[in-house]
């Protein structure tokens, strides 16, 4: 897996760039490569609240170098979202999250892991500031 900081892409980034998909490539920055249960335990145990990034900002988790592509599925993909408002739920879903698919239980019990992509944004909102989806 690799962790990967994605800065909130703004119109200005996509005109700037040609494009969202060429914005996203110059702006999406490689973090490290989480190879074993410590080190993602390690590395999320050292990253600051989701809640703490900018708007729109994101913290990805990619398998296998796939490159995040949040809004373009393929036909037979499948997108599940979990919306938190408090610090303690976030952490607690993304530590169920984590633990399930670094893990490889989803992969043994459906013959192979579904999940490539795992992304976490922080989206606030005027009633739950704290607000991230995974």
């Amino acid at each position: 897996w690799s962790l990967m900081f994605l800065p909130a892409i703004t119109k200005e980034l996509i005109q700037e760039h040609n494009g969202y998909d060429a914005a996203q490539k110059a702006t999406l920055k490689v973090i490290g490569e989480l190879k074993t249960i410590e080190e993602a335990a390690s590395t999320f145990n050292s990253l600051p609240k989701l809640s703490s990034l900018a708007k729109n900002d994101s913290i990805v988790l990619s398998r296998e170098g796939k490159a995040p592509k949040f809004e373009a599925f393929s036909a037979d993909a499948r997108k599940l979202v979990v919306d938190t408002s408090t610090d303690e739920t976030t952490r607690a879903v993304l530590d169920t999250l984590l633990i399930a698919l670094l893990g490889e239980n989803i992969g043994k019990i459906v013959g192979e892991n579904p999940c490539h992509i795992l992304r976490m944004a922080h989206k606030p909102s005027q009633k739950t500031p704290n607000m991230v989806k995974i």
